[in-house]
């Protein structure tokens, strides 16, 4: 039988939890360049307030999957069909839920004193961001847009951008377009995720981009997703200064031959190869690119 913190750390997915730690420190790299003088002192608040949003989601998650029969439904891979800890244990249902709860907590508090820093316009994010943790299983991904977007803004509008703003104490334009980089490289991530359980989902009312547009637009949404990334890598490349950043285009091949070896995704064949591939852009790249900002600094 599994122990309360088993199933607690298996219903967190800590493989899942290297995104944020890879998130802020690109945006720690961005307000690096621009700036000497960050408030690195603040960067612990901003992990643990990150961090326990991120274990919260995921706690949620598996237990509204769990709660709604999906889990019994699905089959488990590396990266995606939930963990199935409270399948094995499903007196701690319960515990799961608080403890999500416990950690949306802790991160709301994490954040209110960023705030205080900072000043109360960070509140708007902050606020954002717990509505998308707490909103996203039962409600966001009955709503195909909603569900796209919602992983890509967790990450990229609410963690980098608030992240970013907190360290450097204004925000630029360089750092509003590359808030877009972790925003499309972690809905495609989360959607490419999807293909395997969309029946499964569509099941207990889901209707994620999969299920409402079918897999053919879906996966050219996921393509779109990644030529984004690429675009916008060249364009700060050339118009802002940041010229080392067109080595960051090296990721390209990975993000097509994930691509090519997924198409079979619109038969309805899961790919784990290319889902992994996925897993390895969303973490190589980011970290790809503020090395090449730090690299960049004058």
């Amino acid at each position: 039988m599994l122990s309360a913190f088993s199933v607690v750390a298996r219903s967190s997915r800590p493989a899942f939890l290297l995104l944020t730690p890879v998130v802020l420190f690109l945006a720690a790299a961005l307000a690096w360049q621009q700036s000497d003088s960050l408030r690195w002192d603040l960067l612990p608040w901003l992990l643990m307030s990150a961090l326990c949003a991120a274990i919260a989601s995921n706690l949620l998650n598996e237990y509204f999957d769990f709660s709604s029969g999906l889990d019994h439904q699905t089959q488990a891979t590396p990266f995606s069909g939930g963990s199935k800890a409270l399948i094995e244990a499903p007196h701690r249902a319960e515990l799961v839920k608080w403890a999500g709860l416990l950690c949306v907590s802790l991160s709301t508090w994490s954040g209110l004193y960023l705030v205080a820093q900072v000043g109360w316009p960070l509140l708007l994010l902050g606020l954002l961001g717990v509505g998308l943790v707490i909103t996203y299983t039962p409600l966001l991904n009955r709503f195909a847009w909603l569900c796209l977007l919602a992983p890509g803004l967790g990450y990229g509008l609410v963690m980098f951008l608030g992240a970013y703003w907190v360290l450097l104490g204004q925000v630029s334009w360089q750092g509003m377009w590359l808030m877009l980089l972790p925003l499309s490289l972690v809905s495609a991530l989360l959607l490419m995720n999807q293909f395997p359980d969309a029946e499964a989902d569509a099941r207990v009312g889901r209707r994620h981009a999969v299920i409402a547009w079918g897999r053919e637009r879906a996966y050219a949404v996921l393509a779109g997703l990644h030529a984004i990334s690429y675009l916008l890598l060249w364009m700060l490349a050339w118009q802002s200064g940041f010229s080392l950043l067109i080595w960051a285009l090296l990721w390209l091949p990975i993000s097509l031959g994930l691509l090519w070896q997924g198409k079979s995704m619109m038969q309805g064949k899961t790919v784990l190869p290319a889902m992994a591939l996925n897993v390895m852009l969303v973490l190589g790249l980011p970290i790809t690119v503020a090395l090449l900002l730090i690299a960049s600094k004058p």
